[in-house]
Parts: structure tokens; sequence; C-alpha cells
């Protein structure tokens, strides 16, 4: 039985079957423009075969891991080295021995952490508690000085009181001396007094009686022998005008082993009668006078001597004229015993 003639469709053009055999590439043309049936499962693509890898890309791999190592290794050698005046020491074989990143982080934690570290942390704790002392001892003297002033105030207020009361105590006895006839020797008056011993004041009175007169100086001889030779002062003699008291005054050391190491000095003591606030004592040093002159007897030459040995102890206020308040007289007087009892010394 003859095979029919198929007529395939090609764009605008018929195409006759020949019946001859066709050849390999015309049954693929065929295949390839024959529609698909429904029910035929569609050709199943297949996967494109893989490019096998090069050598140059595996080397140039190879040559990166190795590269990783080496930093790898110079870091914990760099590392390694570092720590081993601390005792910390952390090879390449045990960084090659780990077996998780976390073993490697550890090691590396194990060489980052170094006595440094610890002797910093320490440092911060000490530190961190002093802090705290100091915070509690600021806070304690803050309050013993906040105690004191509180006291200091307290004092400031009482003195305030007492010295208003000195003043109102002043005033009273100010007025008191204004209106009595025989007030004591004044401190503080206004307008000029006249000067009056503050030890041998009498009202008018009771004077002494002329019939006891001479019992009176031989109480008053009796009295300054006996002040004598407590204090080692003798007033040799005195004068008395409208102006002023003057005194000359012989003054011996107090304190010797032998009568010969005795020391004497004159010097004169002058008062003025009238004055304003208080009453003044002028010092004259008469025995520093003859001093670079030459002695006419034995007894100037012996003053000369004694006053060279005092002269040396004393002060340099006190070897020339000199005033003071006269309620200061006893450290005058202290002053010339400390130079005579010296220069039984020298």
């Amino acid at each position: 039985m003859a095979r029919p003639k198929r007529v395939a469709s090609m764009g605008t053009s018929s195409v006759e079957s020949s019946p001859q055999k066709d050849s390999p590439a015309k049954k693929r043309l065929r295949s390839a423009t024959k529609p698909t049936s429904p029910l035929r499962t569609s050709p199943r693509r297949s996967r494109l075969p893989k490019s096998p890898r090069t050598k140059t890309q595996s080397k140039t791999r190879q040559v990166s891991a190795e590269t990783e190592i080496s930093k790898t290794s110079a870091l914990v050698r760099a590392l390694s080295v570092s720590q081993k005046s601390s005792g910390v020491s952390v090879t390449e074989a045990d960084i090659i021995a780990a077996k998780s990143p976390s073993q490697v982080t550890k090691l590396i934690n194990t060489l980052v952490s170094t006595d440094q570290d610890e002797l910093f942390r320490q440092y911060k704790e000490t530190s961190e508690e002093q802090q705290v002392k100091d915070s509690q001892s600021i806070a304690e003297l803050t309050t013993k000085l906040d105690e004191r002033q509180t006291t200091i105030d307290t004092l400031t207020a009482q003195i305030s009181e007492l010295q208003n009361s000195l003043d109102t105590a002043e005033e009273k006895l100010e007025a008191i001396g204004d209106t009595s006839t025989h007030a004591q020797t004044p401190q503080r008056r206004r307008g000029k007094e006249m000067y009056q011993s503050p030890i041998r004041r009498k009202p008018s009175d009771a004077m002494v009686h002329r019939t006891k007169v001479d019992d009176e100086f031989k109480t008053i001889a009796f009295t300054f022998d006996m002040l004598e030779l407590l204090t080692g002062v003798r007033i040799i003699s005195y004068k008395v005008d409208d102006d002023k008291f003057l005194f000359d005054v012989k003054q011996t050391s107090t304190v010797t082993e032998q009568e010969s190491d005795v020391v004497t000095i004159e010097y004169q003591l002058m008062i003025q009668r009238d004055f304003e606030e208080k009453a003044e004592v002028t010092y004259i040093p008469v025995f520093l006078d003859a001093l670079g002159k030459r002695a006419r007897n034995a007894e100037q030459e012996a003053k000369n001597k004694d006053a060279e040995r005092v002269k040396v102890h004393l002060p340099g206020y006190l070897q020339q004229s000199l005033n003071f308040p006269y309620n200061t007289l006893s450290q005058f007087y202290i002053k010339l015993s400390k130079a005579l009892n010296k220069g039984t010394k020298t």
C-alpha cells in the first residue's frame, strides 16, 4: 500500500512530501514544527553541566587560606611574646587545636587579659573605697566646723554683752570719779588731773597728828628697809615741785653667792603731776652717762664696772630714756632685776 502524501504548511508556502526516505535533519525539523499534544508531557529540561574548577582558582583559594593562617599565627606569636613576662602563654598549636570559634575567642581573651588589667581593677576599687572614706571624713569635719562656728558665735555674743557691761561700768566709775574729791589715781579722765600715789592715800580728816610724826617716820623707815631687802631698790632722794616728782633710785642685784659679786646701778624716775589720760613715768639711765669717761676715784671706777656688766644684758630700749605708763612700773622693775642678776655672773 502506497503512503499518502503529506502537506506541511511553512508560512505561506506548501511542501510536498517526497516518497523518499527523510534525512535526520528533516526529521528534526518536522519534530520542532509539529504541535505538541495536550496529553503529551513536555520534555524535561536538562541541567547545565557544571563547569569544572580550574587549577588557577583552586590554587588562589589555597593561598588565601594559608595567608589567613599565617596572619593568625603571627598575631598569636606577637601576643605570646608580649605576655611571657606576665606568665601567660598561648602557642600556635593551641589555636590550631581549637575546635570552635568560642575556644579561639577564649584563647585570645586569655592573651589580652593581663596582670595590668587586674592591677587597674584593684586600683579602681581601692580608689572608689578611698573616695567614700574621704567623703565621710569631709562630712564629719564639716559637722565639727559647724559646731565650732556655733560656739564661736555664742562666745562672740557673750563678749559683746560683757563689753557693753564694761563700758557701762566705766561710765559709772567716771561719773563717781568726777564727783569724788579723793578718788583713786585715774586711768582715763576728761581734761587734766593731778597725780596722787595709788598706795598711800588718806583723806584730810585722817592725817597723822603732829604728836605721832616721829612714830610715823620710824614706820616708814622700817618699811623702806624691808622693801630694799626684798627688792634691792632704795630711794636715795626725791624732789617735788609744781610740775613733777623726781626720784633718785639705787637698785642692787638680789641673787649673789658672795658679797663681792653684788652689782649696783643708779637711775632716775620722774612722774609728771599733770596728765590727761594716764600718769607716765620717765626713766633716765644716769648710770650709763659716765661710761667712756675716765673715773676720778675708786668709787666711780666701781660704778662704771657695774654699769658695763649690766649694759650687756639690758634691752636696747632700756639703755636710753624711756616713757611708760605708771601701772607697768612692776614690769620695768622685773626687766632691770633680771639684767642685774645676770650681770653678777659676767
